[in-house]
């Protein structure tokens, strides 16, 4: 089973991912959640999620940095969420090593397919 963490500052989009998705049919289970990148950069810290899924616009600290400072201490894989679909981003995302980059909103069947291919 996959542990997975949300970073994401919208507190209805963030609980809606954590209580509307399937996660136990995907295999998963969500042990953490922040709503700022320096929340999610300490719970990454504490609890070692297996994935996380953060918003790139966030206060404190972006998803894109949250993402790059905790991979230097923790291994994960990394999905990022935006609404904004601009070059500068996803060019910041993979010099990150982000593995997935995905368009809010968030569909849950594409959410299922980055399950398989993240292992």
């Amino acid at each position: 089973m996959l542990r997975v963490m949300i970073a994401e500052d919208e507190d209805i989009i963030r609980k809606g991912l954590i209580y509307t998705m399937d996660w136990m049919g995907m295999d998963c289970m969500v042990v953490a959640e922040a709503a700022n990148g320096q929340e999610g950069f300490l719970k990454i810290l504490e609890h070692k999620p297996d994935v996380v899924i953060a918003d790139i616009c966030m206060p404190f600290m972006d998803g894109i940095e949250m993402i790059k400072e905790a991979s230097r201490s923790v291994k994960f894989k990394s999905i990022l969420l935006t609404s904004y679909a601009e070059f500068e981003y996803a060019r910041r995302a993979i010099s990150a090593g982000v593995s997935e980059y995905l368009l809010k909103p968030v569909d849950e069947e594409k959410l299922a397919v980055l399950r398989k291919k993240l292992g």
